[in-house]
């Protein structure tokens, strides 16, 4: 089970970042990309820019991961499961539907550790974006790391 070592690390080696894009147009070729660079425990997810969604990536990601790590996830991948969690449903449809990046919004990219971001950033056409500060309280924490 992992556990919280020392403030900043939230998963031993695991280190979740995101960044906050200029609103987005052609986010179906992005998307393909964001599946091209999730390979295993890596992953990149994108998501709309809302302030909401960015205060939710830390204690979604922990709750994934434990889920991944248990083998009892509700999904196939674990870029999906974090979805969830941020969304707060079960229903993929529904998760897609309130937190999935859209076409003219703000773009928000998260993903599993800097190497899955870089692969994902390559060729993006992505500038002019701002790395989010990740913090999180421990009342966020999934009841078996407390």
């Amino acid at each position: 089970m992992p556990k919280i070592e020392k403030p900043g690390i939230i998963v031993p080696g695991k280190e979740p970042v995101a960044y906050l894009c200029p609103t987005r147009r052609g986010i179906e070729g992005l998307l393909d990309k964001a599946r091209s660079a999730s390979k295993g425990e890596r992953f990149v997810l994108l998501l709309r820019g809302d302030r909401e969604l960015q205060n939710r990536i830390l204690p979604a990601f922990l709750n994934s991961y434990v889920r991944y790590r248990e083998g009892s996830m509700k999904s196939a991948t674990l870029q999906i499961e974090l979805m969830l969690f941020i969304a707060g449903t079960l229903n993929i449809g529904r998760a897609i539907s309130e937190c999935g990046a859209r076409d003219g919004v703000k773009l928000l990219v998260v993903a599993s550790d800097d190497k899955a971001l870089e692969r994902f950033l390559k060729g993006s056409g992505i500038r002019d974006a701002k790395r989010l500060g990740l913090k999180m309280g421990y009342t966020d924490f999934h009841p078996a790391l407390r």
